[in-house]
């Protein structure tokens, strides 16, 4: 590997280089996280009813858990469409920008109709 084909790093000053990068915009970060609080909140707001709906007498620390169950499962599910969402959004900027997806280093990549 020539230091021209490494890959590129940060410089001393923390600046990276310029071009495409895979990290989503703050903004869609942020509605990520987002939505993944609201499925947490619905989680336990629907974990909560369906052990308070199914308890008789007495059994005050089962909505609870229910609550808490529920949170975690939304929250968990909110965050891997979430994830999902992110990376198809990345890999649609790519090819938007006609970008070839996966390539780390700066080689002019052939078409199968070149006949060079």
């Amino acid at each position: 590997m020539t230091p021209t084909d490494a890959p590129k790093r940060p410089t001393p000053t923390g600046r990276r280089p310029t071009g495409l990068s895979a990290l989503p915009s703050p903004a869609a970060r942020a509605a990520a996280f987002g939505g993944i609080l609201v499925a947490g909140v619905l989680g336990a707001f629907i974990g909560f009813g369906v052990v308070d709906v199914q308890c008789q007498n007495g059994c005050t620390p089962w909505p609870g858990v229910g609550a808490i169950l529920g949170a975690l499962f939304f929250a968990s599910g909110g965050a891997v469409l979430a994830v999902l969402v992110l990376r198809a959004s990345g890999e649609w900027r790519a090819v938007d920008l006609d970008v070839p997806i996966g390539r780390r280093d700066d080689t002019p990549i052939r078409r199968r109709d070149d006949p060079s």
